[in-house]
């Protein structure tokens, strides 16, 4: 997950999720589920779902990476 802009919030939350071989993702179960576990507004509005998430060179998560891959998705859009 990593921060975004937002129009009116400055930065909301988007998540980037890899889903296990031969399962498919449903944004709104994922979106209940962490509603139930996490402040309303830690609970992404948008889901991207990828094939990998970018990791840096000691296995962390790459999250200008993932900042990037969200400019390049909103410049599609």
């Amino acid at each position: 997950m990593i921060g975004v802009p937002h129009p009116k919030w400055d930065e909301r939350p988007a998540a980037y999720v890899v889903p296990v071989s031969h399962t498919s993702l449903d944004p709104e179960e994922l979106r209940s589920f962490l509603s139930e576990h996490v402040a309303k507004w830690w609970v992404p509005e948008d889901w991207f779902v990828v094939s990998e998430i970018p990791r840096t060179s000691v296995g962390k998560l790459d999250k200008n990476r993932l900042r990037e891959l969200h400019r390049d998705i909103a410049d599609r859009q």
